[in-house]
């Protein structure tokens, strides 16, 4: 049997005798809330940089994203927790939540790039996954912040179940005040490390939508090398003058060999992949002609929009001069009422065709960038779409979220006030990450992409 000893709490016991007010080492919950925040940073710039995004547009969302996540994330974090209204929004005090952050955050940057996409033409979706999967990193290092302010336990437990951990982990795994009372806690109750499965789920996570969803396509897709040995020679080295030319964004790199004295060149599976699709150029006169019909038809709407403006001008300025007859007496009130009737069944008839083409939504859902598309992907690889890395985010962040709260007290609920509500609004989330990455994989590369743009590659 263990020496009662070995389960003593020095923490506790400095709070029960009044030796201390709490963990002396809570300083560190922001201090890791900063090195999270850095290294999603950090991590989202390298893969820009990779990508070969211009750093000006995301340095300026990044000032938005930080200020709209940290000020969401206390709002979210304090509501319903009796905090004075004036005070939820004080950072620098405890609780804060990571929904309530990521959700101000996202919505803050993505209404900024949203409305800065023109200006270099980068796909909104292609900023997404240079971002959002690296969330995921922030979070598995913020949690352990959570460890030293006493937040994000779990279920109570016994002190033995919890020997597998480190004495300075699980000597801290209690709460000094009850958070659903708000009173000081007269027991220690010791309760689950909620917050390292939830920093394991993010961490095992990012290493998932990064390593493993980015490459699906590489590794369940036909393979270039296979399709075409003389342009793709990566099993067979052959000679500079055999390689099947395929035009290309970037440089293409070969690496010489030589076998029995015969200079050869062969080419590694990424540079086979750059040159079969990620920097293939398509041929310009054909991506011109496709871009034309999506111009022509995205121009429809626009000379539909400007007839109806003149139309509607004109009926207006009938109207004034109708008025004005009725106001000098030259026509009565019946006669007025007949012409503006005529009038209006006048407009309704001319009208009807710039009605009908001049609807946003029907311009949007019946564009179709299908030829396009099958253009720049003639070989029609199977590749990850731009949007699937943020959208396999929101469902495993959302499942997650939905098998850790279990774990939880109904107080530590993003919706305190009802438990059926939190679950049906993280559900929901989850939906709506399936309903966008079906979009972004199979739907939106054959609507919506236009020459010139960044995707997941250049058009």
């Amino acid at each position: 049997m263990m020496n009662s000893f070995a389960y003593d709490n020095p923490l506790w016991n400095a709070w029960v005798t009044g030796q201390g007010e709490g963990d002396n080492l809570s300083f560190l919950y922001s201090t890791f809330l900063v090195i999270g925040t850095f290294v999603t940073l950090i991590a989202t710039f390298i893969t820009i940089k990779l990508r070969k995004i211009p750093m000006q547009e995301l340095i300026h969302a990044t000032y938005i994203v930080i200020g709209c996540g940290v000020l969401g994330g206390s709002i979210f974090g304090k509501l319903g927790t009796g905090v004075p209204l004036y005070r939820v929004v004080f950072i620098w005090e405890p609780g804060m939540s990571f929904f309530g952050a990521f959700l101000c955050g996202f919505v803050g940057g993505f209404a900024f790039l949203y409305a800065k996409r023109h200006n270099k033409k980068i796909s909104i979706y292609a900023y997404a996954d240079c971002i959002v999967p690296n969330v995921l990193l922030g979070q598995a290092i913020g949690r352990w912040g959570n460890l030293f302010n006493h937040e994000i336990l779990g279920r109570t437990t016994s002190v033995e179940k919890l020997q597998w951990l480190p004495s300075w982990i699980w000597q801290r795994l209690f709460y000094y005040v009850d958070p659903a009372t708000g009173m000081e806690a007269k027991d220690l109750v010791y309760k689950e490390p909620l917050f390292l499965y939830e920093m394991f789920g993010t961490l095992i996570s990012w290493v998932v939508i990064v390593f493993v969803i980015q490459n699906l396509g590489k590794w369940f897709s036909k393979k270039p090398w296979i399709v075409d040995p003389q342009a793709f020679p990566i099993k067979h080295p052959i000679k500079l003058n055999q390689i099947k030319n395929v035009d290309t964004y970037i440089d293409i790199k070969y690496k010489q060999v030589y076998i029995k004295g015969e200079e050869l060149y062969k080419m590694s599976k990424r540079q086979a992949w750059l040159k079969a699709y990620f920097a293939y150029q398509a041929d310009l006169i054909e991506a011109n002609k496709a871009q034309k019909v999506i111009d022509d038809h995205k121009s429809i709407y626009l000379k539909a929009t400007e007839r109806y403006k003149v139309l509607k001008t004109k009926l207006k300025e009938e109207i004034t001069k109708i008025e004005y007859k009725y106001k000098n007496n030259k026509i009565d009130k019946n006669e007025l009422l007949k012409q503006k009737k005529e009038l209006a069944a006048k407009f309704k008839n001319d009208s009807e065709k710039s009605r009908s083409e001049k609807s946003r939504l029907k311009s949007f859902f019946t564009l179709n960038s299908e030829k396009l598309y099958e253009i720049n992907n003639p070989n029609k690889y199977f590749v990850i779409k731009s949007g699937v890395m943020s959208s396999s985010y929101i469902i495993i962040i959302a499942l997650i979220r939905i098998i850790l709260d279990s774990f939880r007290t109904n107080y530590e609920l993003a919706f305190k006030w009802s438990p059926v509500f939190n679950y049906l609004s993280l559900s929901g989330i989850m939906f709506l990450g399936i309903i966008f990455l079906v979009i972004s994989q199979f739907i939106a590369p054959k609507k919506w992409r236009e020459e010139g743009w960044l995707y997941e590659k250049s058009y």
